[in-house]
């Protein structure tokens, strides 16, 4: 894992999925390796069935190897990693959260929703802290 793409895993395969094509997925990596794991939130593109692009682990395509039985298209495994997905978007999709919020993800969570009118906002992550009044 290079120093340049740790962290920037959801703005790098955004800018993959726009120039490549493919399902960009949002969801979460476990390291597998040395009787150890370690899991993070992460973003990857899947190309086709068989393989995805991760930027983590880029130039090179990896290629899924299996695929767990209860959940086959959310869950599967490359020689190092187990990736499960929590969000596919489609490129038209992913275009229209990435206009609307300014970003290339994660737009799920406590990071926005949307409004009464079909817009969506940033979620206040940090609400104001109430004052009380003197009486």
């Amino acid at each position: 894992m290079s120093n340049q793409t740790l962290g920037r895993c959801y703005l790098e395969a955004f800018e993959y999925m726009c120039k490549n094509g493919g399902a960009l997925v949002h969801g979460s990596k476990t390291v597998m390796g040395n009787g150890r794991q370690r899991t993070t939130l992460h973003a990857w593109v899947l190309v086709g069935s068989e393989a995805l692009y991760d930027p983590e682990v880029a130039p090179e395509m990896a290629r899924i190897l299996s695929r767990a039985p209860s959940k086959p298209e959310h869950d599967y495994t490359t020689v190092n990693y187990r990736y499960r997905e929590r969000y596919r978007y489609s490129h038209k999709e992913a275009v229209a959260w990435s206009d609307k919020t300014g970003s290339a993800g994660p737009w799920e969570g406590t990071y926005w929703r949307v409004d009464d009118a079909g817009a969506v906002v940033r979620r206040n992550v940090y609400p104001r802290a109430r004052t009380r009044s003197r009486d």
